[in-house]
């Protein structure tokens, strides 16, 4: 594990964080006594990282049909049925393997050809001197690879203390759940498939790599498995980002550019840029297109040459 004590408390404040912001509480919080508050977290925390164009997939899946009754059932009687607890038990433990191979995955890219002698000084017990060599060649990947371990440690240590994630005991709060059958279908789907509620999940997911909007820090994580659900589906999502930056007169990038706390990649290429871009919104709500294309291209080719001239140097022609 390579998250330390800092840097795992911090990741789970931006968890709660995000349960404060994005979760509307106002509609539960006469419905549920404060005792069961550690419970109802758990419940919403979950739900948002599902949506149904995965349930629909399964759908018709024997198994998650059976786990499904038995939720409505609990729901009717007010207490988990015992099977449930069970098989939510299982799936859960079975997740072990799931970070274990991933790690090993990304460790073997970060430590090439040190994965070796790393695997061999855990075996003879010398865990202080592999996580020197695991460090130093962590600090030589590129943010990517960085990125991806994160993710995937981060959740691993979660996982590991159950975190802000779902614990299915015979007393969860299931009288804070609506009537209708969304919160059942949402409940029964990560029962069966608790990997689900892990953000690794989404990064390793096969369209990971072609997604187009990795960069945009700022979705959530519903949106961004509803994006990803949809590129996955042959959708071009050129639309999104569109909709996003041209919507009230582009008031999104403007605010994003004045903002004190810009995300990356933003911060990186274009602070020194903003008076230029905003002469193109400018141009361009003006009607002054060709104009706004024409400033708009050297803004993205100039940082790519920065990041990559060295490289396609390199490169014979």
């Amino acid at each position: 594990m390579n998250v330390n004590n800092k840097d795992f408390i911090r990741h789970m404040q931006n968890i709660n964080e995000y349960i404060n912001n994005e979760v509307n509480f106002s509609d539960f919080k006469d419905k549920f006594d404060p005792r069961d508050l550690p419970g109802v977290n758990g419940i919403m925390i979950v739900f948002s990282f599902v949506i149904f164009e995965e349930i629909y997939l399964v759908k018709d899946n024997p198994f998650f049909l059976n786990v499904y009754d038995l939720v409505e059932k609990s729901k009717a009687n007010g207490t988990i049925d015992k099977k449930l607890v069970d098989i939510y038990q299982q799936n859960y433990t079975s997740i072990d393997s799931i970070f274990s191979n991933k790690l090993n995955e990304i460790k073997k890219i970060i430590l090439k050809d040190q994965y070796s002698n790393y695997l061999n000084l855990i075996k003879k017990g010398s865990e202080d001197i592999a996580k020197k060599i695991f460090n130093k060649c962590l600090s030589k990947v590129d943010d990517k690879v960085l990125d991806d371990f994160n993710v995937i440690d981060r959740d691993y240590l979660r996982y590991k203390n159950k975190s802000f994630v779902l614990e299915l005991i015979p007393n969860l709060p299931l009288y804070v759940m609506d009537d209708d059958k969304e919160t059942i279908l949402k409940l029964a789907y990560l029962i069966c498939f608790p990997y689900q509620q892990f953000m690794s999940s989404v990064i390793f997911d096969d369209g990971w790599k072609t997604f187009p909007l990795k960069w945009k820090k700022d979705l959530q994580i519903p949106i961004i498995k509803q994006l990803l659900f949809q590129h996955n589906q042959g959708e071009d999502l050129t639309s999104v980002f569109e909709e996003n930056y041209n919507n009230n007169e582009f008031s999104v990038l403007n605010n994003l550019l004045e903002s004190n706390f810009l995300l990356p990649p933003v911060n990186h290429m274009l602070c020194s840029r903003k008076e230029i871009i905003h002469e193109i919104i400018k141009n361009y709500k003006n009607g002054s297109y060709a104009s706004a294309l024409y400033a708009s291209l050297p803004q993205i080719e100039s940082p790519v040459l920065n990041l990559y001239g060295p490289c396609l140097q390199s490169i014979d022609p």
